[in-house]
């Protein structure tokens, strides 16, 4: 059966409004601009008005103005891909690709990012009884990692899904309103924003590991579409060269052995951000490092392209 695509952008003024060329549905937000929950309440409420009166082969993604900008991405492209997986619950455009290798899981880099976050989340996860420990080594791979909503999805995902978002966000909402305020409070961020919409950003790659039945796609950018990101010379190295796509199929094939998986993510994380604090001063520190990633490139060229080699080498030092 052929996938149905509906794809809407959020729009809040003349500005943000998807144009008839784009390829996107509008879903109109001037009146609801929900600065609080952001995303979150929009993605609610078009799943009330919209989604839950669909047929089970119809799949929605509800997108930021930002989208294309963020993955350089072209709709498109998104629509070719979609239609080339038809056997698949949800499709994921990381905007963030190198996340997955930086960082275990998606609370790994929240905490990174949003100091506390860690504590929050878990904080609702126990109040909704969500059998789901934050802290545990829990390792988001490129089948369940993605963020900022960018992703398509089925109706019977997102019938599943939105039920998991509903129960979080009441279970807040419920709240003494002393305890309420500090998923309200202020993160760092560039703009202001609070705790909630970086939490339930992060809540779909959570259930993709709590809810295994359901198959997910994620897009892999190309070598063309890496440079247009101005990544950091090793992690471009990394993922253009063939580390990346050998690292991913390494990790499918182990995914059911945890200790696996996070020994080889510090391996990974190790090459990429080597970290040392020998020397009293930052700018030392920074010197050092940056050189020890010229020598870990030059170790990874020198070596056999076998992922597995040089995982085995690593492990136990």
């Amino acid at each position: 059966m052929a996938i149905q695509l509906h794809l809407y952008q959020i729009w809040y003024n003349e500005n943000t409004k998807p144009s008839k060329e784009s390829g996107l549905l509008s879903f109109d937000c001037r009146n609801t601009p929900e600065t609080l929950k952001r995303e979150t309440a929009h993605l609610i409420r078009f799943y009330d008005e919209i989604v839950a009166y669909a047929h089970d082969d119809d799949y929605f993604a509800l997108l930021s103005p930002r989208f294309t900008e963020k993955t350089g991405l072209s709709i498109t492209q998104v629509k070719d891909f979609v239609s080339a997986y038809p056997d698949h619950d949800i499709f994921l455009f990381n905007p963030f690709p190198m996340h997955v290798y930086l960082y275990m899981n998606v609370w790994d880099s929240g905490e990174y990012s949003h100091k506390g976050i860690k504590e929050l989340t878990q904080h609702l996860f126990d109040k909704a009884n969500i059998d789901f420990n934050v802290y545990d080594h829990n390792r988001n791979t490129i089948y369940s990692t993605v963020y900022s909503n960018y992703w398509v999805a089925s109706k019977p995902f997102l019938d599943d899904f939105i039920k998991f978002i509903k129960l979080l966000d009441s279970t807040i909402d419920k709240m003494p309103e002393q305890e309420k305020e500090k998923f309200f409070s202020d993160t760092e961020y560039y703009t202001k924003a609070s705790f909630y919409p970086f939490i339930f950003e992060r809540l779909i790659s959570t259930f993709l590991l709590m809810h295994k039945k359901y198959k997910s796609k994620p897009y892999i950018y190309d070598d063309k579409a890496i440079d247009s990101k101005k990544l950091k010379r090793i992690d471009s190295f990394f993922y253009t060269e063939g580390y990346r796509s050998a690292y991913d199929k390494w990790e499918e094939l182990n995914k059911d052995d945890l200790e696996r998986l996070s020994k080889a993510h510090l391996v990974i994380k190790n090459f990429l951000r080597p970290n040392t604090t020998i020397f009293p001063f930052k700018l030392f520190n920074r010197l050092s490092n940056s050189m020890l990633k010229k020598k870990n490139i030059y170790k990874f060229n020198s070596t056999s392209k076998d992922i597995n080699v040089i995982l085995e080498k690593n492990f136990n030092k």
